[in-house]
């Protein structure tokens, strides 16, 4: 979550799993890739997100540092 200037104002992680504005979640850890639908999940209440958040940044990294060519089925997906 950054500011006009690109500053970080805040961040959502498995570690950090509510933003402090409480209107960005993220769904927990999902390492074994067992759930159905969607691993994880990061929700944003567009409406009720700081008027100080400009812009949002989305970063994907893998826990155990495994390359992501030796992942089958990573996806993104951004929805309405």
């Amino acid at each position: 979550m950054l500011d006009d200037f690109g500053t970080t104002v805040d961040a959502v992680y498995y570690n950090k799993q509510s933003s402090d504005c409480g209107h960005v979640k993220h769904s927990g850890d999902q390492r074994d890739g067992t759930a159905t639908g969607f691993d994880e999940v990061i929700s944003i209440d567009l409406k009720n997100v700081s008027h100080s958040i400009s812009y949002f940044a989305v970063l994907i990294n893998s826990f155990k540092g495994v390359g992501f060519k030796n992942v089958e089925t990573a996806t993104v997906s951004i929805m309405q």
